[in-house]
């Protein structure tokens, strides 16, 4: 299934989308593209959120993990400090051949 069709008919993910959502579905996974964030030199940069993304009946459902995953430098807050309550920086996790996340967030 593309990961366009996936997304048009799953209502969650189909509002992310109309909300201006850069989305894509590769490798099994959510990838929530071009997420602002602050680096520790306070500039702005530019992520991607990932999370697993399951189906039934050409409909996303509820990841099987509530930990989701960060390509890009750890996040930091307004003053340039990591935010590490969120996660664990320097946790290396391979979505596929090109794009492997550096960082996990898990929050229950």
């Amino acid at each position: 299934m593309t990961s366009q069709r996936l997304i048009s008919r799953s209502p969650d993910l189909q509002k992310l989308q109309n909300e201006g959502f850069d989305l894509e579905i590769r490798a099994g996974h959510l990838l929530v593209k071009d997420v602002p964030y602050v680096r520790s030199d306070q500039s702005i940069g530019r992520g991607i959120l990932v999370t697993t993304v399951n189906s039934a009946a050409d409909t996303a459902v509820a990841p099987d993990t509530h930990v989701a995953y960060w390509v890009g430098d750890f996040p930091c807050d307004a003053a340039g400090v990591r935010m590490e309550v969120m996660g664990s920086p320097n946790a290396s996790y391979k979505i596929d051949d090109e794009l492997t996340a550096g960082h996990t967030f898990s929050r229950k």
